[in-house]
C-alpha cells in the first residue's frame, strides 16, 4: 500500500492498513502529523488553553485569591506550544514505526498505475491512498500582501500578542482566534461577511456565544467585508463595508481552506477532480481510477482531523478489498471558545417545519458543577421528532467538545431521547446538563 500524505487521514491510513496485513510505504514532504499536529489542531489549542488559564485569572479574587498581578512570558507560552507539537509528531513517529509503516521523505506525484515518484524513484503498490490534506484560503483583498497579513496558520508562529487585531472570518478559526488574542490582552476586531458567528451551526447558540464575546471585550462585526487594507505608518488602515474604516496593527485572515490536490500528477492518471479542486471519491472513499482512494481534507467534505481519521481508515479497509461505508450520520462539530460551542445532528433552524418536534432546554446556571466551579456559563438543546427520536445536540458553555462525543454515541447507537435521559450521570458533572435537556424534552425536567 503506497499513502500520500503524512496527516491524520493518511496516518490513519497507514496504520489501518499496516494491522491488516499490508506491507505500507508512507510518503511525506513536510513533518508527520500534517498541519493537525503541527501547524493547526495541537499548537492553536495548547495556546488556547494557556490563553483561557489568563482569563481566569481575573475571576480568582472572587473565589479568595488574591493576586499580586501577573506577567506574561511570550518565549515561554510559544515554547510550550512548540514543545506540544513536538511531543505530537514524536508519538506518531513511534505509531508508524511500531506498526512497521516506512516513511518516504519527498514530495510525490502520480505517474501512472498505482505509482508515485518521489525523489527521482519509483514507488509502486497494490493501493493508492492520496491524502495530502489542505491549506488556507487566500481571499481577494487590495493591500493584503502590502500589510503582510497573516493566515490561519501562520498566525501561530506570532511571537507577542498584537496590540489591536483584525480577524477576518467568523468561522470556527477565526472564533477560536480571537479567544486566543482575546485572553492574552489584545483588544480584537472579529469580521464576518454572514449575519452572525459560526453560520453552520445552530442559530441560538451563536447569538449566545456572540454576546458573551462581546462582554469580554471582543469588537465582533457581522454583515461586513474588508474591501481594501493600506499601510499608514506603522499602522493598517482597513476599509469595511458600511463600516467606515479602523486601524490595527496586524490581520489574520480565516475564511476557508482549499484542498492541495495541485502538481500531484491527477490529471496524467486521470483521477477526477471537482470545482473546488477536491478529489472526487464514492462512499467508499473510491476515485473514479480503480485502485485510487483519497481520504481526509482533500477530498473537501470535512475539513476536520476526526472525520480525516475515519475516511483514512475507510479508504484503507477498500483498497485491501473491504467494502466499507463512510457514514456522516452524526458528526460532531466543535469550537473551542470561551465558552466552547458543539453541535451533533440538525439544528433548530433546519426541523421547524416539521411536526410534532421537541424540543428540551437546560441551562449551567442550574448545573452543580458548574455553579461549585463558577462556569456556569451556556445552555444545552435537545431537539427530537414525535416519535422520540433524536434530531439535534447543541451546547454552548464548559466542555461542550466533549459533551457532543458523548451526544454523538447515543445518537448513533439507538438515536432515542430516552437514552439520553434515563442514563445515570455522574453528580455533580457538567453532562448533567445533556439529561436535564433530554427531560426538558419528554416534559419531566427536573431542575428546570
Amino acid at each position: 500500500m503506497v499513502v500520500l500524505g503524512g496527516g491524520p487521514a493518511g496516518y490513519a491510513a497507514a496504520v489501518r492498513a499496516a494491522q491488516r496485513g499490508a506491507e505500507v510505504i508512507l510518503i511525506e514532504r513536510d513533518e508527520l502529523g500534517g498541519v493537525c499536529a503541527n501547524r493547526g489542531c495541537i499548537p492553536l489549542k495548547a495556546l488556547l488553553h494557556t490563553s483561557k488559564l489568563v482569563a481566569a485569572l481575573k475571576t480568582l479574587e472572587g473565589r479568595g485569591i488574591k493576586l499580586k498581578g501577573y506577567e506574561i512570558d511570550y518565549k515561554a507560552l510559544w515554547r510550550g506550544k512548540d514543545s506540544a507539537v513536538g511531543r505530537a509528531v514524536r508519538g506518531l513517529k513511534y505509531l508508524l514505526e511500531r506498526n512497521g509503516v516506512e516513511v518516504v521523505k519527498g514530495e510525490g506525484k502520480l505517474v501512472g498505475g498505482l505509482a508515485v515518484e518521489v525523489g527521482g524513484e519509483r514507488v509502486e503498490g497494490d493501493g493508492l491512498i492520496v491524502a495530502t490534506g489542505s491549506k488556507p484560503l487566500r481571499p481577494a483583498i487590495p493591500g493584503l500582501e502590502e500589510v503582510e497579513a497573516l493566515d490561519e496558520e501562520e498566525a501561530l508562529d506570532l511571537r507577542q500578542a498584537p496590540e489591536r487585531l483584525l480577524i477576518v472570518g467568523g468561522g470556527p478559526a477565526g472564533v477560536e482566534l480571537a479567544t486566543l488574542f482575546n485572553g492574552l490582552g489584545s483588544e480584537v476586531y472579529l469580521v464576518e461577511k454572514m449575519s452572525r458567528l459560526l453560520p453552520r451551526m445552530d442559530a441560538e447558540l451563536c447569538r449566545y456565544l456572540e454576546r458573551y464575546m462581546r462582554r469580554r471585550g471582543v469588537k465582533v462585526v457581522t454583515n461586513a467585508t474588508v474591501e481594501k487594507v493600506r499601510r499608514e505608518g506603522g499602522k493598517v488602515v482597513v476599509h469595511l463595508s458600511g463600516h467606515g474604516k479602523l486601524e490595527v496593527d496586524r490581520i489574520i485572515f480565516s475564511v476557508g481552506r482549499r484542498p492541495n490536490s495541485e502538481g500531484l500528477g491527477l490529471e496524467g492518471v486521470g483521477v477526477k477532480v471537482g470545482d473546488r479542486e477536491e478529489i472526487l471519491v464514492d462512499g467508499f472513499m473510491s476515485t473514479n481510477v480503480p485502485g485510487i482512494y483519497a481520504a481526509g481534507d482533500v477530498v473537501g467534505r470535512y475539513f476536520l482531523a476526526y472525520t480525516a481519521y475515519f475516511e483514512g481508515e475507510v479508504a484503507a479497509e477498500n483498497a485491501l478489498g473491504g467494502r466499507t461505508r463512510a457514514d456522516y450520520g452524526h458528526v460532531p462539530l466543535a469550537v473551542f471558545s470561551e465558552p466552547e460551542v458543539a453541535s451533533v445532528g440538525l439544528r433548530e433552524e433546519e426541523v421547524r417545519g416539521l411536526t410534532g418536534v421537541r424540543k428540551g432546554v437546560s441551562y449551567f446556571l442550574a448545573n452543580g458543577r458548574a455553579i461549585s466551579s463558577g462556569m456556569d456559563e451556556g445552555l444545552v438543546k435537545v431537539l427530537a421528532d414525535a416519535k422520540g427520536r433524536l434530531l439535534g445536540v447543541h451546547i454552548v458553555g464548559p466542555e461542550a467538545s466533549e459533551l457532543a462525543c458523548l451526544a454523538s454515541a447515543i445518537m448513533k447507537a439507538s438515536g432515542k431521547l430516552e437514552a439520553l435521559a434515563e442514563a445515570l450521570y455522574v453528580h455533580p458533572t457538567f453532562s448533567e446538563a445533556l439529561k436535564e435537556a433530554a427531560l426538558a424534552a419528554l416534559g419531566r425536567a427536573l431542575h428546570a
